[in-house]
């Protein structure tokens, strides 16, 4: 690896390069529930099918999401390397609460 202040130079100038070059990343919104769920990504409107993937081209930096009517909106940040993020709709699981219920005694089995 080299380590002189040329080389240093050459490298920052290419990733500064590559940054000017990027502006659009990817949303990536997979819906795992059976009903369609409508979001607002930097408000737009989208629809996503049950089971479905959807791929949202946004532009780099700062992109608002918003599950429409169950969630506040979140800030999501679009950024190198990767230049995607990926969000999942899943209803969160709660086990069943199970109640047992005693009949009450009847008048005749009550003894005094």
């Amino acid at each position: 690896m080299q380590t002189s202040p040329e080389f240093g130079k050459e490298m920052r100038a290419a990733v500064e390069r590559v940054l000017a070059e990027t502006t659009h990343g990817v949303l990536i919104v997979t819906n795992k529930t059976s009903m369609r769920q409508s979001v607002k990504v930097n408000d737009i409107y989208y629809q996503i099918e049950p089971s479905a993937t959807l791929e949202i081209q946004v532009p780099v930096g700062v992109v608002t999401f918003h599950l429409h009517q169950y969630e506040a909106p979140k800030t999501l940040f679009i950024n190198p390397p990767k230049l995607k993020q990926e969000m999942t709709i899943s209803w969160k699981y709660t086990s069943p609460v199970w109640t047992v219920w005693e009949p009450a005694p009847l008048l005749s089995d009550i003894r005094r």
